[in-house]
């Protein structure tokens, strides 16, 4: 696994651990209440992101493609200006929306009015935000993953580690704003550099080539659905703490997220490698080769993940006290739901790959919004009773019915299983060989 895809895999593992690191950081400069508040307006920020990327991200890497393969390049400096344009101004509306009392409605329905007077910097951080999440994705379509395996993975969380450390040395009270102030430049700073660096990329193309902006707007808007099906899943617990009980319950669950969140590393790195090849096969009719590619990269990253879930579930308190500190030890009960909802994860593979690259998008959004709802009400039914736990398994339960559901809907659709299996040595030496080539071709 060579060039780009060792890229892409060594930046995913190391983002990972430098988000981990500045939600770490946090809890230690700052009291539970206030990490809680943060968590909160980042939630608020991620809005802004939702609202404004219309699916976008995932449209400029297809059609940068399209225009690559098709030797088009006038027509690749037209869709970089015309998708920076729609985002920007995209981008722009959700933050006079936030300013003109969205953010006002949005602050009182977490249950908090104090949150209001940070609309202002919530607006300014989720624009930087938006952007950033679309920068990588024009250097990912141009096929230069270690450009956008850093921007996307690693730029933003080092940077924040970077200014929290130097606010901290530099005498500064560390408390939520100044927390989102660094979040916020980290994201600015990472975009900038992404312009400036793409500005030097197109310099020698010629000139752009028309491309409709109604193919950015009629394109865009399904894959969009997806994108806020999940987001609302993710963030729903955390609204709901919010409104409902503390911000110290927030900030256990958000750490009890961010841990589980660490271990399944693995998975997400054979997720970000399999796609291409499920279509492949899948186009071929080759159904007994697609399974086995499956279930043997399932068990590739479900042995690490499982290890590292049982781990938490039996000495979370521990782990939670070393991490964040001895305040935090109590999110061990939370810590292991999580962990035993995000083990059913591990246990079915690629499944939802699997529909998304077979054409099953449609049953995979419905599947995903019967599950998101039914974990949403059973969180909104235990969080005033159990707090944190009560959120956490809601989260589980939704995660849990979703990736059940995804498993049966590929067996019955595609016609593969996709959990793990106990794979032959010649199978498990040419799953690794197929998904280190597919690695190769990503950079070249």
């Amino acid at each position: 696994m060579t060039r780009g895809g060792l890229w892409a895999v060594t930046a995913a593992a190391a983002g990972a651990l430098a988000s981990f690191g500045v939600q770490a950081l946090l809890a230690r400069l700052i009291a539970p209440q206030e990490l809680g508040t943060y968590l909160l307006l980042a939630s608020l920020a991620q809005i802004v992101v939702v609202g404004s990327q219309q699916g976008l991200p995932r449209l400029v890497v297809r059609m940068l493609g399209q225009a690559l393969g098709e030797g088009a390049p006038g027509r690749i400096r037209t869709i970089v200006r015309k998708a920076l344009l729609a985002a920007i101004a995209a981008g722009l509306l959700w933050v006079v929306l936030l300013l003109a009392g969205l953010g006002r409605w949005l602050a009182r329905w977490v249950g908090d009015e104090a949150l209001a007077g940070h609309i202002p910097l919530v607006a300014a951080w989720g624009f930087a935000l938006s952007l950033h999440r679309l920068v990588p994705e024009l250097f990912r379509g141009l096929h230069d993953i270690r450009t956008a395996s850093l921007l996307q993975n690693v730029a933003v969380p080092v940077t924040h580690v970077v200014l929290l450390l130097a606010l901290s040395f530099a005498g500064k009270d560390i408390d939520t704003e100044w927390a989102a102030i660094a979040a916020a430049l980290a994201a600015t700073t990472t975009v900038g550099t992404g312009y400036v660096l793409m500005r030097f990329r197109l310099r020698p193309l010629p000139a752009a080539e028309p491309v409709p902006w109604r193919t950015f707007v009629g394109e865009s808007v399904p894959m969009w659905l997806d994108v806020v099906v999940a987001f609302v899943v993710m963030q729903a617990p955390l609204w709901m703490l919010g409104a409902m009980t503390s911000r110290e319950a927030v900030a256990i669950y958000g750490n009890a997220v961010k841990t589980t969140g660490l271990v399944l590393v693995p998975l997400l790195v054979v997720n970000a490698v399999v796609p291409p090849l499920i279509a492949e096969l899948h186009a071929r009719g080759e159904r007994r080769r697609l399974e086995r590619m499956l279930r043997t990269s399932a068990t590739v990253a479900a042995l690490p993940a499982a290890g590292a879930l049982l781990v938490l579930v039996a000495f979370g308190d521990t782990v939670l006290g070393v991490l964040f500190g001895p305040i935090y030890r109590d999110g061990h009960l939370p810590l292991a739901v999580l962990a035993l909802g995000q083990l059913v994860s591990v246990l079915t593979g690629s499944c939802g790959f699997t529909l998304t690259m077979t054409g099953a998008q449609r049953i995979k959004l419905a599947v995903a919004v019967g599950a998101g709802a039914t974990g949403i009400l059973v969180g909104w039914w235990l969080v005033p009773s159990y707090g944190a736990t009560g959120a956490a398994v809601g989260a589980a339960v939704g995660t849990a019915a979703l990736n059940v559901g995804l498993w049966l809907a590929a067996r019955r659709l595609v016609g593969v299983w996709t959990h793990p299996a106990i794979p032959t040595r010649a199978e498990l030496a040419a799953v690794l060989r197929a998904l280190a080539g597919r690695a190769r071709h990503a950079a070249s």
